[in-house]
């Protein structure tokens, strides 16, 4: 943690950890301390300069830098579900260990399991179940990092007479 939250005293301390459990909820955390009016009690501890700090500070220390931003989007760009299929003896198969191991996971946008169970037509009961994995779109991330680069920009020609009306009232045209 950084140097104003380690001089914080017990409860202003317990005040910021529990700012940042209740999403940024002052009022949630002063209420879970303990506090008779706890709007008042958080508005007068957010903006206490100390305590101001830290959460700054707490802030600061989550926060994603614009590098690991473009990191994270070229890995999903990059991504491919070879990272988690398993293709042994001509059988393919989701193999999450694998992708875990590559450190491949942030990849996941969603990851759906369903099981089945029905009886065949000789009453034995069976069970079929289907994993259904997405991972984050690739050609968005690519837009994405072209964006913040600059490497699309839009350009339009416009060909033909262009008239306009100046200010002092004078029409002009150009060819």
């Amino acid at each position: 943690m950084g140097e104003r939250y380690d001089s914080l005293r017990g409860k202003q301390r317990a005040f910021v950890d529990l700012y940042f459990k209740n999403n940024m909820n002052g009022a949630a955390a002063a209420r879970e301390l303990g506090y008779a009016h706890p709007r008042r009690r958080a508005y007068e501890l957010v903006t206490n300069s100390d305590i101001k700090t830290a959460i700054e500070e707490k802030l600061s220390e989550q926060a994603m830098p614009a590098v690991e931003v473009i990191a994270r989007l070229a890995s999903q760009a990059r991504g491919t579900m070879g990272d988690f299929l398993d293709t042994n003896g001509g059988e393919i198969a989701l193999d999450l260990e694998k992708a875990k191991q590559a450190g491949q996971l942030h990849l996941i946008r969603k990851i759906t399991h369903n099981v089945k169970t029905y009886k065949d037509e000789n009453g034995k009961q069976c069970r079929e179940s289907q994993t259904n994995i997405e991972l984050y779109d690739a050609q968005k991330a690519l837009e994405k990092i072209g964006k913040t680069f600059g490497l699309f920009v839009e350009k339009r020609e416009h060909t033909g007479k262009v008239s306009w009306l100046s200010v002092d009232g004078d029409d002009y045209e150009s060819a």
